[in-house]
């Protein structure tokens, strides 16, 4: 999806939803946001705030005052759960790299699972699935354990 053009308040405008007017702050946020993908980072140079924390308090600010979801500013900056699934995807056939050192120097070097990251990938696929649910029917967290074994030859 192609990043809409922003150069004018009312192109801006187009992306709030019942809103009557933008500052020309927030104006310069939404569009440095949208550049860069990172609202707080965005908030510190346009507000010239000098941490983090206030350009975070700035950032989620703007959002409420001009009625934006995190989930439509992703999509504004290009973020599309599409190509989200085909990179979760990816992440459950991750692989890396074993190398194999004689004496100071790498002798071999062999692709393997990245388990790690291939369980980060599971977990997430559940938790989006909704199979992963750490309450009872009360409400009351549980602790879930679950084994995995690793099934795949590489």
């Amino acid at each position: 999806m192609p990043l809409p053009n922003l150069k004018t308040p009312k192109d801006l405008q187009s992306l709030i939803p019942e809103i009557k007017k933008i500052t020309f702050k927030q104006r310069r946020w939404l569009k440095r946001t949208i550049e860069i993908q990172d609202p707080t980072k965005a908030a510190k140079e346009v507000y010239d705030c000098h941490g983090r924390t206030s350009a975070g308090t700035i950032a989620r600010e703007n959002c409420e005052k001009l009625g934006l979801t995190i989930s439509r500013l992703a999509e504004y900056m290009g973020l599309d759960t599409e190509q989200d699934i085909k990179d979760l995807i990816k992440l459950r056939r991750a692989k890396t790299t074993k190398f194999f050192a004689h004496e100071g120097k790498i002798v071999d070097q062999v692709d393997v699972s990245d388990n790690t990251t291939r369980l980060d990938a599971l977990s997430l696929t559940l938790k989006l699935k909704g199979h992963f649910n750490n309450s009872d029917e009360n409400g009351r967290n549980q602790n879930v354990i679950i084994n995995i074994i690793n099934t795949t030859t590489t």
